[in-house]
């Protein structure tokens, strides 16, 4: 499907429209998201958390705090992982109350990193209060644009308190793979290692 070139409306209209589809489930969900979808989730959870048991983020657009608007090159993701609010405690208003610090990680090919900056008095380090009880997986593949950043969206996600953990496929012995994962060849082995990680989280869903 075309993007579209208005990253809040079209983030809004992507929350919104899978809060309505989990609130008409009524039942706890696992949520798998991909790349520009990645928002729907975060949005998702934040409006009805009750109904996402788990989040599965496939390679999700990031990283926090970077980026630009296709249509007049303003900054993107001011939110962390979205362009338009999510709930934060203690509470903000605007992006411009967040306090941030950029570190190097130090390995060749990875991004920066941003995060709030914990040694700031003036500003605490605001929590996802909504998500912080939901399970996040991050996962991208070795061969992706994604690899040399999907960490920095992992590491926000912990500081802001989302019990998050990060599968890169290669050390599984997992290898290549690019942005668009579930049309290789491999796709199956991929869905395994995510399946697996729904299985060793007791996040399994019974069919009624």
């Amino acid at each position: 499907m075309p993007s579209s070139v208005d990253l809040v409306a079209y983030q809004h209209a992507q929350g919104d429209g899978l809060a309505a589809l989990l609130r008409y489930i009524s039942e706890a969900s696992i949520v798998l998201t991909h790349s520009q979808g990645a928002p729907a989730g975060w949005l998702a959870a934040d409006a009805c958390p009750h109904l996402v048991k788990a989040i599965i983020a496939v390679e999700p657009n990031g990283p926090p705090f970077a980026g630009a608007h296709p249509h007049n090159d303003a900054p993107a993701r001011l939110w962390g992982l979205t362009d338009v609010p999510m709930t934060f405690w203690p509470s903000i208003e605007t992006p411009s109350q967040f306090r941030l610090k950029t570190t190097d990680t130090g390995i060749e090919g990875k991004s920066l990193v941003v995060l709030q900056n914990e040694g700031d008095s003036e500003s605490p380090v605001h929590q996802l209060v909504r998500l912080k009880d939901i399970p996040v997986l991050v996962e991208v593949g070795e061969a992706s644009y994604h690899a040399g950043f999907d960490h920095a969206t992992v590491a926000f996600l912990r500081q802001a308190g989302v019990r998050c953990e990060f599968i890169e496929p290669e050390n599984q012995g997992i290898r290549g793979n690019g942005h668009m994962q579930m049309l290789e060849l491999n796709n199956l082995e991929i869905a395994a290692v995510l399946h697996k990680w729904i299985a060793d989280n007791n996040l399994a869903i019974t069919k009624r």
